[in-house]
């Protein structure tokens, strides 16, 4: 699957960055059948918010590196996806960068487990909590079941008494 492959890749950096190598997993990862149609994209243009490359990139040149940085980007057909990548920025020898070298891997279906999971946990915490409620309804309200019923007993039959009693018990 998708998820097992790890693009490998070199690109330049600012707005206008360009792709210099990527391996045959970066071209599956984002749809693309050519390295010389990925070629011809920017950088940022796979990315949902192209200002996000912006930041990445300034991160990236504050830091010198990234490690696991998860990225919302998007296929060549605009299919949305989420990445996991680490870079470091290539200086040359008078501190200028000259390139971005990185690892990417799609984390799409992961990221779509961990909610299910959180999501099931959610509900398997809802329903323990509604459990508990019920249990501690069910512990008051047999009072008000069952104690209207002990007085029906002892009342007198014509007594005015049972009407609001049997209404207690009734709505218990």
């Amino acid at each position: 699957t998708n998820n097992l492959q790890v693009g490998i890749y070199r690109n330049t950096g600012g707005p206008a960055g360009k792709f210099l190598e990527a391996n045959p997993a970066m071209l599956e990862i984002f749809g693309f059948e050519s390295r010389e149609a990925f070629f011809e994209i920017k950088v940022s243009d796979l990315y949902r918010n192209p200002a996000d490359r912006q930041k990445f990139s300034e991160n990236l040149i504050r830091e010198g590196f990234v490690k696991n940085k998860e990225l919302l980007l998007k296929k060549k057909d605009g299919t949305p996806i989420i990445c996991s990548v680490s870079a470091k920025a290539v200086s040359n020898g008078k501190g200028e960068i000259k390139y971005y070298d990185g690892v990417i891997e799609d984390i799409t279906e992961h990221k779509q487990m961990e909610m299910q999971i959180q999501q099931s946990q959610k509900m398997r915490a809802i329903g323990l909590l509604a459990g508990g409620v019920a249990h501690d309804l069910n512990n008051i309200l047999s009072g008000i079941v069952s104690y209207p019923e002990l007085i029906l007993l002892d009342l007198p039959e014509d007594s005015p008494l049972k009407e609001p009693i049997r209404t207690i018990q009734e709505s218990g």
